[in-house]
């Protein structure tokens, strides 16, 4: 059985015995539950307790809070890297791709080869096709299978339909997904 499926009431069980995981289930069917168990059971300091405080914050449209959070999370935590991620693509979703491009070159930088993805993500976004493929290789060489599938369509964007066909095979049979 998924975190999905289980019911709010085992899920709030589970999030106030230290399973983080169904506190966040918890932040997509509520948020402000969340963030009460959030506040009530976790340590604040502790980095993953803080990156999900964020995240519930961004659910409930508080992007003001979900800022400060995120900012206030990399700069105490420079070397947690997942911050740095989520921080980039709560800032692409806001529409600021450059502070977006920065946070996730701060995670790359550190270390985070996943982080990859998510640069070519916000390249393709912007219209690089070019740097997004160096980026989604990056990623793919690492065995995303997202990025691999993510090659495949840049190539057929640029009309290179026979890299494309191997990338999409590639996802296929590859990846971690």
């Amino acid at each position: 059985m998924t975190d999905d499926d289980r019911s709010l009431a085992d899920l709030e069980r589970d999030a106030r015995n230290d399973d983080l995981d169904a506190a966040m289930t918890i932040a997509a069917r509520d948020p402000a539950l969340a963030q009460l168990i959030l506040s009530d059971c976790y340590d604040p300091e502790e980095p993953e307790v803080r990156r999900a405080m964020a995240e519930v914050a961004q659910r409930v449209g508080e992007s003001g809070r979900a800022a400060a959070a995120y900012e206030s999370l990399v700069h105490d935590h420079p070397d947690y890297t997942d911050a740095y991620v989520d921080y980039a693509i709560f800032l692409k979703e806001s529409g600021d791709m450059a502070n977006a491009r920065e946070m996730i070159t701060q995670a790359i930088t550190r270390g985070d080869v996943a982080a990859h993805y998510t640069l070519g993500r916000i390249e393709m976004e912007e219209g690089n096709t070019s740097e997004a493929i160096e980026a989604y290789t990056l990623a793919a060489g690492a065995g995303s299978r997202d990025a691999m599938f993510n090659l495949g369509n840049a190539y057929e964007l640029k009309g290179d339909f026979d890299v494309a066909v191997e990338w999409f095979d590639r996802a296929g049979a590859d990846g971690d997904g």
